[in-house]
């Protein structure tokens, strides 16, 4: 998809390289707005996970036993925010925690999940984060639903608070 392997970050690869050197740690996280078809995504147990992979993880195969799969875990209270919640679904997932109220107009929450990581193992690769998205993303200003600025619905990594 990106063409990762031809990173400088990723020089570990080479024949020569790969017995002297360890690969960086990677992590990644996948959020899928929209949902999947269940039954062609998520096991039907989690024994049956590796015996009977679901069609849509069947190229994770080689990776299986470094991967982690989650779901129901969208636990964030929307009080005081009721009247957002399509707003908060993005910027809430990896920072488990909602926007400031008393500055709903200017970002304020707490730093993301993957820069947390990007801040501890980032230093070892060429690129310490690396978003990537399927959608076009809006203007970063003006306010959306309860006033909240725009950027929360558009945004789900976040470096620093503001």
């Amino acid at each position: 998809m990106l063409a990762l392997p031809f990173m400088e970050s990723m020089g570990w690869a080479s024949s020569v390289a790969v017995k002297t050197t360890k690969p960086p740690v990677r992590l990644g996280f996948m959020y899928m707005p929209h949902g999947v078809v269940p039954k062609e995504f998520w096991p039907t147990s989690p024994e049956s996970f590796r015996s009977a992979l679901p069609s849509a993880l069947e190229s994770l195969r080689p990776v299986l036993d470094q991967c982690l799969m989650m779901k129901g875990i969208a636990g964030i209270r929307y009080a005081p925010h009721f009247d957002a919640p399509h707003m908060l679904e993005l910027s809430t997932w990896l920072t488990a925690s909602l926007p400031d109220s008393a500055t709903r107009d200017r970002v304020n929450i707490a730093i993301s999940a993957d820069q947390i990581a990007a801040n501890h193992i980032g230093a070892n690769t060429f690129l310490p984060s690396l978003e990537i998205a399927t959608m076009p993303q809006g203007g970063g200003g003006g306010v959306g639903q309860n006033g909240l600025n725009n950027a929360y619905s558009y945004h789900c990594s976040f470096r620093t608070p503001t």
